[in-house]
């Protein structure tokens, strides 16, 4: 009875550990038909997902073709990035030609690269099968939906996962001079793309130091790779001036709610129940003897990251998730190390945690899948309602900045040619806090024809106009005309919520039909 009781978990033990053989004799075609599938799987979400309003941003940015008019183009505030990912997007777009692909190619390729970096990282202590898990971890997070956006994010994770493995291999061996090299070229290509690449400055000082501490010696060459590695913000300095001009208004106010945020929103639903029962089980083993090890020590060091963004924010003005979108590195690496030590590095406990992470990310695909259907759905509800204006043909006003650059880029011409945005840094700091979008407009018409007009001088001249009002991110514009006592007359309503009205002003109002 007993040895049938054990059978069928014996024979689990058995396939498991067979399969992490496996996987660790043939790591080479396991990454490859690996990142196969990413790339089908990241090409395809590229092609369906039209760009949105910040990534038309970087889409316009890389147009512009040479480094100098890039530069110019930031140091007159158009964005509030380093010019590395526009000049990687401008050569992917003479490589590839226009289009989302290419447009979101050097994110797509920095995030694998992370996954990759992880997986090196993390089998250098273990085994495959756990650096099978780190690679699987960010595929679980919120990280994963910058794998597939022209914006610098997915390039920043790339790039300090390299900087993070390389720390790693800097401790010795043969190649340690050039790991030290490519620790610094890692940080050094990581805030050339965002600026808040610094934050990950401090915690892998912190891994350093417990390291030297561990040894009982300084590692000058590091050190000195770390701390030269934030020199190109010397050279960015005249860029700091535009985007400093959007901190007052910014949108991404710093909070104890945003705070929270930063740790919540990264991790999807399960994720930090899963990491804290695992270290509670790993503080459980620990021995008063035991010291952690250095890789563990930097990994968790990874989790002050928003601390340091909300002392920045005293500057900045800007407290949000993706700021410190790093912090995945961190915890994958913590969470596969717990797993590893709770369970005895069994393959079974590993494998396991492959299949969670995949459960995850097959949540997030479907979730993501059902925005996407619904945005499409919004912009057709849209394309629909506009047709039913043609009895009265006057402008059309979209009262939201994000669906505005959507219906722009995305929408028929025809129809375009009826649009306008409304623009009013001052009304809209008055109604919605922020004026972020109206100010990022207006300059992104400098070098865009964009019909964004004047708020206040279009609402003075013009006596009859329809005004859209999208369900999401809202703009200033009905709030005013509200308080203002124009004509605001109900005319249609979208399946996706979207409100469309007909504004007449310098008249008596006259009465509203009624909404449904």
């Amino acid at each position: 009875m007993h040895s049938s009781a054990l059978g069928p978990h014996s024979a689990i033990e058995r396939i498991s550990d067979s399969t992490a053989q496996w996987l660790e004799r043939h790591v080479t075609a396991l990454l490859t038909v690996l990142t196969f599938l990413f790339a089908i799987r990241t090409v395809a979400w590229d092609e369906a997902r039209p760009l949105w309003l910040d990534e038309i941003f970087t889409e316009h940015i890389a147009r512009l073709g040479s480094p100098s008019a890039i530069w110019a183009a930031l140091a007159a505030g158009l964005d509030t990035n380093p010019p590395l990912s526009y000049v990687l997007t401008s050569f992917t777009h003479r490589l590839a030609g226009p289009g989302t692909l290419a447009a979101r190619l050097p994110e797509n390729a920095g995030f694998w690269l992370m996954c990759l970096c992880l997986f090196a990282f993390v089998r250098h202590r273990t085994s495959a099968v756990f650096g099978l898990a780190a690679l699987l971890f960010p595929l679980a997070t919120r990280a994963l939906a910058y794998s597939y956006e022209a914006r610098p994010y997915g390039l920043l994770l790339g790039f300090i996962a390299l900087a993070v493995l390389c720390w790693q291999r800097a401790e010795g061996g043969r190649h340690r001079n050039l790991a030290i090299a490519g620790m610094w070229a890692g940080m050094v290509l990581a805030t050339s793309t965002n600026y808040f690449a610094v934050l990950a400055l401090p915690p892998l000082m912190i891994g350093q130091f417990w390291r030297d501490f561990s040894r009982h010696r300084v590692d000058l060459p590091v050190w000195a790779a770390l701390l030269l590695s934030p020199l190109p913000l010397i050279a960015f300095r005249p860029l700091f001036a535009g985007s400093m001009a959007l901190s007052s208004g910014f949108w991404a106010h710093p909070s104890l709610s945003a705070l929270v945020h930063c740790y919540t929103d990264t991790y999807v639903v399960g994720g930090w129940p899963i990491s804290i029962i695992l270290l509670m089980a790993a503080m459980g083993r620990r021995t008063s003897k035991d010291l952690p090890h250095c890789d563990g020590v930097l990994a968790a060091a990874f989790l002050i990251m928003p601390l340091e963004l909300l002392v920045m924010s005293w500057i900045t003005h800007a407290l949000f998730f993706r700021y410190v979108l790093a912090i995945v590195i961190g915890v994958a690496i913590a969470t596969v190390f717990l797993c590893h030590r709770v369970f005895q590095g069994s393959a079974i406990s590993g494998l396991v945690l492959c299949g969670v992470f995949l459960a995850i990310f097959a949540v997030q695909e479907v979730s993501a899948a059902r925005t996407l259907i619904h945005r499409k759905q919004a912009m057709t509800g849209a394309l629909s309602s506009f047709l039913k204006t043609r009895t009265v043909p006057v402008p059309i006003v979209i009262d939201s900045g994000q669906f505005f650059a959507d219906l722009f880029t995305n929408g028929p011409r025809d129809t375009v040619e009826r649009v306008r945005y409304l623009d009013s840094p001052e009304d809209a700091l008055r109604f919605l806090g922020t004026n972020t979008n109206d100010i990022i407009l207006q300059r992104l018409g400098q070098y865009v024809h964009l019909p964004v007009e004047s708020g206040p001088a279009f609402l003075k001249s013009c006596r009859q106009f329809w005004l859209y009002v999208p369900e999401e991110a809202p703009s200033w514009v009905l709030s005013k005309l509200t308080n203002s006592g124009s004509s605001i007359e109900f005319f249609d309503r979208t399946p996706a919520g979207d409100t469309l009205f007909l504004v007449t002003q310098g008249e008596p109002q006259i009465p509203q039909r009624d909404m449904p």
